[in-house]
């Protein structure tokens, strides 16, 4: 396994693929057209306030990957804490332990960008937060949604 940081476009031709698959398994309003805007993705990375880490196979396969807002947050301009824009593991490649490596590696290239605060949304449709708290992760707040 190969886990790495990779630049935004590069590794977006090997997740649109994905994408898409994703969205249905996760997404609570799966009739909303996804519809990423990628160029504003690209500025956002290109100014240094999105990164992206991938898990590949040795041969290059992408197994998995996510993506994280990073930045001061307004309410705490001296904390630098990353946010989790969507993170993926292929169906086949769960329960294998990768989810686990993937989350220490991202743990360890966010620390390395000096991040002193690390969220993840998790989705109701597809709760894995018992990783996370086997990894220190606490419960921090609870997200809901309507449609208006």
């Amino acid at each position: 396994m190969v886990f790495q940081e990779e630049g935004f476009e590069d590794a977006c031709k090997d997740m649109l693929p994905f994408i898409s698959a994703h969205h249905t398994e996760i997404s609570k309003y799966t009739d909303l057209e996804l519809a990423p805007d990628m160029e504003k993705y690209k500025t956002i990375a290109e100014h240094g306030l999105y990164s992206v880490f991938t898990v590949r196979s040795d041969e290059g396969e992408l197994l998995g990957y996510a993506g994280f807002f990073m930045s001061p947050m307004l309410h705490f301009k001296n904390s630098h804490q990353a946010v989790c824009d969507l993170i993926y593991v292929r169906p086949e490649y769960r329960r294998s332990g990768i989810g686990n490596d993937f989350v220490s590696f991202i743990d360890d290239m966010l620390r390395e960008k000096g991040i002193s605060a690390v969220f993840y949304n998790v989705p109701a449709k597809m709760d894995w937060s018992e990783l996370l708290v086997k990894k220190g992760y606490e419960l921090h707040d609870r997200m809901y949604s309507r449609r208006i």
